[in-house]
């Protein structure tokens, strides 16, 4: 399969142009997010589960960012998805176990940089266990809180969606590796 399916992801590096395709596939779920959070919540989640979609821009730029600095571009996307499920984390709470989105950053991390890119991948690696490490815990009351049937709706809406994207990045990447000849 040729990872050129989005016109907007190719690349002549295979490794950059499988980020901008995970750019591509994380920005247009992003919009779905809030509304998998109405389904859960309901009125309960108004107005904050809009937020929730803020980092739509932040992944499409990933595109830009690449096409003047491919590896620069794969530094982005890695702490955009960093960020985001950190943030997402705090608007829901601890509870709604958002966190489990910190383990395909954490792959997102190593698969997307070479064996001689070492240093961006160590920070892109590290970024997401330290922010964990630190944060856990202590992340600032949310601006809303839920029922416990809501947060266990919360879990298996995560655990699923971070088996979906585990799965789409080892896809995606395989290809790619295989391409670059690591």
């Amino acid at each position: 399969m040729n990872l050129n399916y989005f016109r907007f992801a190719a690349h002549e590096d295979s490794l950059t142009e499988a980020s901008n395709t995970i750019a591509l596939v994380l920005a247009s779920n992003t919009p779905f997010y809030p509304l998998y959070l109405y389904f859960i919540l309901g009125h309960a989640g108004l107005p904050w589960l809009f937020f929730a979609g803020v980092s739509f821009p932040f992944f499409c730029l990933t595109l830009w960012v690449a096409r003047r600095k491919p590896v620069l571009g794969r530094v982005w996307l890695s702490v955009a998805a960093t960020l985001n499920s950190i943030y997402v984390t705090w608007l829901l709470g601890e509870a709604s176990d958002t966190a489990l989105f910190l383990i395909p950053c954490i792959s997102l991390a190593v698969l997307s940089f070479r064996r001689r890119e070492r240093l961006p991948m160590l920070i892109c690696t590290a970024l997401p266990f330290v922010l964990f490490y630190f944060l856990q815990g202590h992340f600032p009351t949310p601006p809303a809180r839920y029922s416990p049937s809501a947060y266990h709706s919360l879990l298996i809406l995560n655990e699923v969606s971070v088996a979906s994207i585990s799965a789409v990045l080892a896809y995606v990447f395989a290809k790619a590796h295989a391409d670059a000849g690591k």
